[in-house]
């Protein structure tokens, strides 16, 4: 199945959804909320402060993030963020593939 690619505003704000796959659980202990949220913090920097996070919800099987871009494409954010941790994810839990 492809799926179109989705619209982009620069200066928009994005409510952005990531479940774990097949409703699986993505944190497993608390050590995992902290390290996702260093590593937003990281690309936040990383990107030269070109995304702003309002909120976030993080649950044991999916996250929501509020976020505000400015003149870079929010995918370019939720690409490392998403990467990092499933590389994080699988090594410390032993595991292969994609979480998400």
């Amino acid at each position: 199945m492809s799926y179109s690619e989705r619209k982009w505003f620069p200066f928009a704000s994005f409510h952005i959804t990531l479940r774990g796959d097949r409703k699986n659980d993505i944190f497993l202990d608390d050590k995992d909320f902290q390290v996702y949220l260093k590593i937003i913090s990281e690309a936040l920097e990383y990107f030269d402060n070109q995304y702003e996070i309002f909120c976030y919800c993080f649950m044991d099987n999916h996250v929501h993030l509020l976020v505000k871009t400015k003149e870079k494409h929010i995918k370019y954010f939720m690409a490392r963020i998403s990467s990092i941790y499933t590389k994080y994810f699988n090594g410390k839990y032993n595991y292969a593939g994609h979480i998400y």
